[in-house]
């Protein structure tokens, strides 16, 4: 595969963390999606999945090694330039959800538009729509205290799948009750890969890989 045809590229990529001694929670990882793949990164708890993923979105810096998003290594990126790669390309869905409380579930997907600097008329339009495909279109007005966990859940994968970025980061623990969320999710990626979408990395499924497989 050329670098042009992938969207995420991973040389030795290396994360070392010192604490009386070091510890490798990556090591000379090589790894390459190109475009329209469904990738399931998989492993027991400590294997460094978290942190491949949170060196992919460039909320981290790696030790050795790089991280290209299209071609551009993020790790010579300023903390600025990564933030604008984040909420351009990339669709993250956090463990703790990280909704916003005092914002509604309309808000909270509809604001990584509002910060690209798009229109409130148009980003609530697009999040409207995204929360129905989730099945909480009757939720939109409701505060994340106001929703269980598995409806903060499926607004987390709204507002990571509203501006279609080119990259999923799924980091969230799934449990089996969430099969039916993984399966909405599944099918939006799908759509999208359609029209051009890029990759999906999941992280954290090992007790669903059979389920989530049957799924997807």
């Amino acid at each position: 595969m050329t670098e042009s045809n992938s969207v995420v590229r991973l040389e030795k990529l290396a994360k070392a963390y010192t604490d009386g001694q070091t510890f490798y929670a990556l090591n000379h990882v090589d790894l390459e999606i190109g475009r329209g793949e469904r990738v399931a990164i998989m492993g027991p708890s400590g294997a460094g999945k978290s942190t491949m993923l949170n060196l992919i979105c460039g909320l981290d810096v790696p030790t050795s090694g790089r991280v290209c998003i299209e071609g551009t290594d993020i790790s010579q990126l300023s903390d600025d330039d990564r933030t604008r790669l984040r909420r351009e390309k990339v669709g993250m869905i956090f463990q703790s959800f990280n909704l916003l409380p005092t914002l509604s579930a309309l808000e909270n997907v509809s604001l990584p538009l509002r910060l690209r600097n798009g229109s409130r008329r148009e980003a609530e339009k697009r999040a409207r729509e995204m929360l129905e495909r989730v099945g909480l279109d009757r939720q939109a007005t409701h505060r994340p205290d106001e929703m269980s966990g598995g409806e903060c859940q499926r607004v987390a994968i709204a507002r990571a799948l509203v501006s279609i970025p080119r990259s999923f980061l799924l980091m969230n623990r799934l449990g089996i009750s969430t099969q039916p969320v993984v399966k909405g999710f599944c099918n939006c990626s799908m759509n999208f890969t359609a029209n051009s979408t890029t990759p999906s990395c999941w992280s954290r499924m090992i007790a669903l890989r059979r389920r989530v497989a049957n799924a997807c």
